[in-house]
């Protein structure tokens, strides 16, 4: 039939003698009443029309009749446009060719094609069941008053919607479903006391570990990742406040953070399975994956080298672009890494296919690159001057495209409102010059497309064939501009030593949270929560405005505390200076006991303050100094008993 997509009772039938003259009955000239009467009720002749003589579709030497027909239903005869009785040599048949040709008039647009549901839903009990009883719903809903084929087209959406609400129903969306999980989880380990340390090896051996199987191959949106990183942070920072920001924490732990993972970091190093192996060879990479993605490289980017779109942007067809395309993640990987080119020697042939957009530099202050520019190449401004084998301008006459964008262009880089990138310099300087001026750059060779170099500058430290998860993620921009937001007080402190500190799990956190100047004092509070902290001042003293220091020693009814305690230690008064360097630089006094580790007796101190101040703000217990010194004391004293546990015991 020549309708695709319309679905319509047609019968193409070709009678021979013994049905239309059964041996049984008496009367050969005449078919059965019931069969004639059903054939003209529900069919008409499509061939021999109403009043017509038909003509004979069976030849067989001398004799001739008419037992072939084509037959259509009510509804779609009066789209017939033609019918023909065509012979045929009676070396192939004795029958003629019968053919009759329709014209439908659609009032939809074709679509795609044929919807089909995934099949493992045959083997769902509940979806067969439920789909069933759908069926005849549906049937049973459907107007009498339109034709068999509308009824039709109606019943296959009202399917296909049922069958679509039904997956989601059983197949959640990957950010809830994700996100549930990792709530559940979160909510399993927050009624555990852990330290700082110990949620961030919590968050990333069972909970982030959850999603790492599925982020290697799962594109998800970007909301997915606010979600998780929201989570991670209540999760890291429950029950503290001022917080500390989450990309802080994300750093490693010498350098200020708690090494947790970041997603998104982790999903960019978990394609290294496949950029590893991509970049290696073009030519015949192994297994299923790789070649199809070369295949669809080359088909869709047929004049780049497929390398070069997970370098630059602008050269990524539209259709890898989208959130469902197989490079999303693949380029967003490229992206997290540093794009540096200022000391990398690029051949001609490569500099020509490289976007015009990612070849210059538009200074602070000045008009952006336009984005109806970015189509560009530096082939379209530039070509080969074969004599002395570097770039040179093309003549506004030459330009092969975009004529008047590419004037703009080289205006503006005459007028120095933009500036070429190093490498482009460097392509148009002969290369005797540079050798002389840059002996340490190596030398421009090669005649074909080559972007080895710009591949290595995006990974300068490791190679990419020995490039592991770990240093893909200490590469990437994101942590390099998170270690530069730190401030240096905060850079520049000894934190290998302070993780070796043996302290009480509480103190580590409250040392922790003073070397990120996040204390939750009364002076922090107020600026954060006004109405419901209205005055800065100390709640115990009144006096002065409690700042982290007030609030760690300065306070008048707190300085006895550290009095009494490093005369007890360190045998002498302590100086505000003295305590301030202990607590932020770790420059301890040799202590009087020598099994006793400085950090261990101001870890006490720290956490016997804690208690009791809070216990003033909370249970109006008053602060007494005397009482605080007790409990650090006793703090100090369990610390020692299990220290002393942890010791191996002597050889005999």
């Amino acid at each position: 039939m020549p309708c695709k997509d319309c679905e319509r009772r047609h019968y193409s039938h070709k009678f021979k003698k013994d049905h239309l003259f059964p041996s049984d009955i008496q009367d050969p000239r005449q078919a059965p009443p019931e069969w004639l009467n059903f054939i003209s009720n529900h069919f008409v002749d499509c061939v021999t029309l109403s009043g017509e003589v038909p003509a004979p579709t069976f030849h067989r030497q001398l004799c001739s009749s008419s037992i072939d027909y084509v037959f259509a239903s009510s509804d779609l005869a009066p789209c017939r446009q033609s019918s023909s009785v065509s012979y045929i040599h009676p070396n192939w048949s004795d029958h003629c060719l019968v053919a009759t040709t329709f014209k439908f008039t659609a009032n939809h647009t074709t679509g795609k094609g044929m919807w089909r549901a995934n099949p493992r839903l045959a083997r769902n009990h509940t979806f067969c069941t439920e789909f069933d009883a759908y069926i005849s719903i549906s049937v049973f809903l459907l107007s009498p008053y339109m034709s068999p084929q509308d009824q039709w087209d109606r019943l296959k959406h009202m399917l296909t919607k049922f069958i679509k609400s039904f997956t989601r129903r059983r197949t959640q969306t990957l950010t809830t479903l994700e996100a549930r999980l990792q709530k559940r989880a979160s909510h399993i380990h927050l009624s555990r006391a852990l330290s700082f340390r110990g949620r961030a090896t919590v968050l990333n051996s069972l909970i982030l570990s959850k999603l790492w199987h599925v982020l290697r191959v799962v594109s998800v949106p970007g909301t997915f990742f606010t979600k998780v990183r929201s989570l991670m942070g209540r999760f890291l920072q429950h029950r503290s406040f001022p917080p500390i920001r989450l990309d802080t924490l994300c750093l490693p732990t010498k350098m200020g953070g708690l090494g947790v993972l970041n997603p998104k970091l982790q999903q960019g190093a978990l394609q290294l399975r496949w950029l590893r192996p991509l970049f290696q060879s073009t030519s015949s990479p192994s297994g299923l994956v790789l070649p199809w993605l070369l295949y669809l490289l080359r088909h869709y980017l047929p004049d780049v080298h497929p390398h070069l779109p997970f370098i630059f942007p602008d050269l990524r067809h539209p259709r890898f672009r989208t959130y469902t395309s197989p490079f999303f993640n693949l380029f967003a990987a490229c992206d997290l890494l540093p794009h540096d080119f200022d000391s990398t020697v690029i051949n001609l042939p490569t500099c020509l296919d490289i976007p015009l957009a990612s070849a210059v530099v538009v200074p602070h202050g000045l008009p952006a690159f336009p984005a109806s520019w970015r189509h560009l190449r530096i082939r379209d401004a530039y070509e080969i001057n074969t004599t002395l084998d570097i770039l040179s301008r093309r003549l506004p006459s030459s330009f092969p495209r975009s004529p008047r964008i590419l004037r703009k262009v080289l205006q503006r880089v005459d007028d120095h409102s933009l500036f070429l990138h190093a490498f482009v310099i460097r392509a148009c300087l002969p290369q005797s010059i540079l050798t002389e001026q840059f002996p340490d750059l190596m030398a421009r060779t090669g005649t074909e497309v080559d972007p080895s170099t710009l591949l290595s500058a995006l990974s300068p430290t490791f190679p990419w064939k020995r490039l592991s998860t770990r240093q893909f993620r200490s590469s990437c921009e994101v942590v390099t501009s998170s270690i530069e937001d730190v401030p240096h007080n905060i850079r520049d402190i000894k934190w290998r030593q302070f993780w070796s500190f043996i302290l009480p799990y509480a103190s580590r956190n409250i040392w922790f949270r003073l070397l990120h100047h996040k204390i939750s004092c009364q002076s922090v509070l107020h600026n954060r929560i006004p109405t419901s902290f209205p005055s800065p001042n100390c709640s115990l003293c009144g006096t002065e405005i409690d700042s982290q220091d007030h609030f760690l020693y300065a306070c008048p009814l707190k300085l006895p505390l550290w009095h009494t305690l490093w005369l007890a230690h360190f045998g002498f008064s302590p100086q505000s200076s003295d305590i301030h360097n202990a607590l932020y630089k770790f420059s301890f006094p040799l202590p009087l006991d020598p099994t006793s580790h400085p950090a261990s007796i101001l870890g006490s101190v720290l956490l016997a303050l804690w208690r009791h101040h809070w216990a003033f703000i909370f249970d109006q217990s008053p602060f007494v100094a005397a009482n605080a010194t007790t409990t650090a004391n006793s703090l100090l004293s369990r610390l020692q008993s299990e220290k002393h546990l942890d010791q191996r015991p002597f050889s005999v």
